[in-house]
């Protein structure tokens, strides 16, 4: 059976086929991310990782502020623009390295306080590590991607962000 003029050519738009990529880009972050939490939550007891729990959270909180929405910057700025992205990636890397230190010190007094010294600095230092500069890190690399009608590479950077920490959750011993 074929299908009419219009609905091929819908199917075949770089649009459905973006779409579907970013789909299954997302969709395999979450998966990954489903399995770490399990990983984490069966290694560590109730205590911990309610401890865990609460750290992460604090570095959510923080994290939104970490690039200022830089990535979004590149996005725009590259889409309309390529031959703007250099500035665009130059200016969300600035916003990190000056915002991303800071926000780590907030963060790791905050989450101090909230959750008193059950959490160990280096515990703190190491979450924050991840969440408040190198998750923005790659979500700035990976909007470069989606602003340079990329989005394969924008697909992979998340996939392979989310993998390396179920590699080093299920590489550690409980």
């Amino acid at each position: 059976m074929k299908l009419p003029g219009f609905i091929t050519r819908i199917l075949r738009s770089r649009l459905v086929g973006s779409t579907a990529i970013m789909t299954v880009g997302n969709g395999a972050r979450l998966l990954l991310g489903a399995v770490t939490f399990v990983i984490v939550a069966r290694a560590m007891g109730n205590e911990q990782f309610g401890t865990f729990a609460t750290v992460v959270a604090v570095a959510m909180i923080v994290t939104v502020f970490s690039s200022l929405g830089s990535d979004t910057l590149v996005v725009r700025r590259a889409s309309r623009n390529a031959e703007e992205f250099p500035s665009a990636l130059r200016t969300g890397l600035t916003f990190l390295s000056i915002t991303g230190p800071v926000l780590l010190v907030v963060y790791v007094v905050a989450a101090r306080i909230v959750v008193g010294p059950s959490a160990s600095i280096p515990l703190l230092v190491l979450v924050g590590i991840s969440d408040i500069l190198c998750q923005p890190l790659n979500n700035i690399c990976a909007a470069s991607f989606l602003g340079l009608s990329r989005p394969i590479g924008t697909a992979w950077l998340t996939i392979v962000f989310t993998g390396i920490r179920v590699l080093h959750n299920t590489s550690r011993g409980p």
